[in-house]
């Protein structure tokens, strides 16, 4: 029972993987899942072989069992298939993505905006307004941003959340006000967080309705 139902989720899975399969990176994922799946196949099996020795009773409750994680795992493949290959990460690749050398990929906008009107262009892309977790982060973005302009300052997406200065990145992570990736004497009196080309990319607060240029990134889920 447990091999025939976890064949039909297995078939089930090539189906809709074939469906994606055009682009390298999609076989790939599909690649990765259809392994995972007779993995799983492999110990269904074991147990199998276990459980036939077994009562009757005890048999009719692990089919059950293995009927809710059969049910259970396509849900979780389904989610994943959706959340890689949706609509929104496909509009994000089609956007001009640098990969810098820490992994990610951003798109480097040179133009004026407010930090609301760049937030809301980077969000059109299917993209977020680039976030600086760590000093190699901050580093590698500002070299790109030295090499494509070598005075400006580019908007990120921090933002002051509240009037006790609250900032947040777009995931909610908190930017703490005592972080060495703030520079030297940064006020941080404003709403709005930008990045320095100069200065290994330290972190300054702005007026929201400044203009400086922008820098979007690709979301993690999409990659």
């Amino acid at each position: 029972m447990a091999r025939f139902l976890s064949l039909i989720v297995l078939l089930l899975a090539s189906a809709l993987a074939n469906e994606f399969s055009n682009k390298p990176e999609e076989s790939e994922f599909r690649r990765e899942m259809l392994t995972n799946l007779n993995k799983t196949n492999e110990k269904l099996d074991q147990l199998m072989r276990i459980v036939l020795n077994q009562p009757v009773e005890m048999r009719k409750l692990v089919e059950e069992q293995n009927d809710k994680l059969i049910k259970s795992a396509d849900q979780r493949f389904n989610q994943l298939f959706r959340i890689r290959f949706s609509s929104k990460c496909n509009l994000a690749r089609l956007s001009n993505l640098t990969l810098l050398s820490n992994g990610k990929m951003y798109s480097f906008h040179p133009t004026a905006a407010t930090w609301n009107s760049a937030n809301e262009t980077c969000s059109k892309k299917g993209l977020h307004l680039a976030t600086i977790k760590d000093q190699n982060d901050a580093q590698v973005v500002a070299a790109e941003g030295r090499r494509l302009d070598e005075g400006n300052t580019w908007w990120v997406s921090a933002k002051n959340l509240e009037s006790e200065k609250d900032f947040r990145w777009q995931d909610g992570t908190k930017l703490e006000l005592d972080s060495p990736l703030w520079t030297d004497g940064a006020g941080k009196t404003d709403d709005c967080v930008r990045i320095y080309n100069w200065a290994k990319g330290k972190l300054s607060s702005a007026k929201c309705s400044a203009y400086w240029y922008f820098i979007c990134e690709l979301p993690s889920e999409c990659y």
